[in-house]
Formats: C-alpha cells, structure tokens, sequence
C-alpha cells in the first residue's frame, strides 16, 4: 500500500469518532473508489477489491484494519480531489454508521454496478467504469443497468427518489 493511500484511510477514520470494524471501513473505502473514479476519473487507493459473497471485499484493506488502528495522517500536498472524496462518503454515511444502520451500507456497496457486473471472487475493474456516471448509483443486476442506460429512459437521482417519496408520505399528514 503507497502513502498517500494510507494517509486517506486514516484521514477517513479519524472523521469518526469510534473505532470503525473493518468490514464498514472497507465499504466506506469501497464507495471512496466509486466516487473517486466517477468524480475525478482516478482511483482513491490502490487496494485491490473482489466481488465477495458480503459485497466488495479487500483481503489487503483488512489486513491493513488489524494492523493499524491509528488515524494518523499527512494530508500536505495529497490531491484536494480526493480529500472531497472523502468529505462526501463522510457526510453521506456518517450518521448512518453511528446510528447503526451497517447493513444498508452493506446493501448499498452490493447493489453497485462494479460490484454486480464482477463474477463471484473476480477482482472488481474500477478502470472499466471511469466517468461512468452510474457507477455509484444502486442498480438492482446487470440486466436493470441495461434499462437505466437506455437514453429513452429516466433514471432518477437517490435524492429525486427521496423527494418523491417525502411528497407522497405528506398527503398523508
């Protein structure tokens, strides 16, 4: 593992304020590289990921988990990009590991595009789906990708989803 991939995981961590259990960190490094690759078409670390039967898995991410339980960091002349990278999965998903809700971090990270299109114990090609613009979003199989990248078809945002439910739920109030 490089430095500055080190120095990002701990910078991750230290946004928390408990001691994250590997398999979250690995989800929350997983979804880094998602957004990493999306956002500023480069990869977040260089961790290697597998289609794993609990979602995208790093033998060398856990490992490093075990090894290293400081969130030490150097962030002088790392990539801002990546930095907001950061920020982003922190805010998003922050309130949501410390209220407990592991598991829809666990569901989102299996219902990715990179993980669904990987065979099972195949490494994960972040490389395929540079500046894809689905990459990060929830996809069911491959076979609904198929649909949502049909131009002739709308694909909404987690964010208009929310809002259409919200609207929904008020004429209920």
């Amino acid at each position: 593992m490089n430095n500055q991939s080190r120095n990002l995981i701990a910078y991750l961590l230290s946004k928390f304020e408990i001691n994250l259990e590997p398999i979250v960190l690995i989800k929350l490094v997983y979804l880094s590289e998602l957004e990493a690759m999306e956002k500023c078409g480069k990869r977040f670390t260089d961790f290697t990921f597998i289609h794993y039967r609990h979602g995208p898995y790093s033998n060398e991410l856990h490992n490093f988990c075990e090894k290293n339980k400081s969130s030490h960091y150097d962030l002088k002349g790392k990539d801002p990009d990546l930095i907001n990278v950061i920020e982003n999965i922190v805010n998003k998903w922050k309130p949501i590991v410390l209220s407990g809700g592991i598991q829809g971090l666990i569901n989102k990270t299996y219902h990715t595009l990179p993980f669904q299109e990987a065979s099972f114990n195949d490494k994960i090609d972040f490389e395929k789906y540079k500046n894809n613009k689905y990459m990060s979003e929830t996809v069911v199989n491959k076979k609904k990708y198929k649909q949502l990248s049909n131009p002739n078809i709308k694909l909404y945002s987690n964010k208009e989803l929310q809002n259409s439910v919200d609207e929904f739920l008020e004429q209920f109030n």
